[in-house]
């Protein structure tokens, strides 16, 4: 009898901006993506605007992972984001770090992360920090600190 193996269903897509932590990402988790890359490149390619991806990635109900923090108050996106219901994990503050330890920030949070998303549909913003995690709201046009 032949074994057959199912794709688990895309859960996480991550922004092009930590490209490397990325690709490590969907080594180790199978529902993961990254934009510009297959299986999602036809629909998230590398460039693509955040104003393009925002409506697809939320309407998907998958979860992106960014470094780009201003996507939670500039005005259009963050509309946007409002709008389409979408879920972020932001790592904040991660800067020139190397993937390795983007990865030890994501990872050791990830329990958390993962009672956060299973409490929400979206919008939702999950900002990981060095020693915490925070649960922000979308403010468009609030200024950055």
């Amino acid at each position: 009898m032949a074994m057959t193996t199912s794709t688990p269903k895309l859960r996480f897509v991550v922004d092009e901006n930590l490209a490397r932590f990325g690709r490590a990402m969907t080594l180790l988790r199978k529902d993961t993506a990254c934009f510009g890359r297959d299986p999602v490149a036809d629909i998230l390619p590398l460039g693509i605007s955040d104003s393009d991806w925002i409506p697809i990635v939320g309407n998907r109900g998958w979860v992106a992972i960014t470094s780009d923090r201003r996507i939670r108050t500039r005005p259009a996106e963050a509309l946007l984001a409002v709008e389409h219901q979408l879920r972020v994990i932001h790592l904040h503050g991660i800067g020139n770090t190397l993937p390795w330890d983007q990865m030890v920030r994501f990872a050791s949070r990830w329990n958390s992360i993962e009672n956060a998303l299973a409490d929400t549909s979206g919008p939702t913003w999950l900002a990981i920090q060095s020693n915490k995690m925070r649960t922000l709201n979308f403010e468009p046009g609030k200024p950055e600190r």
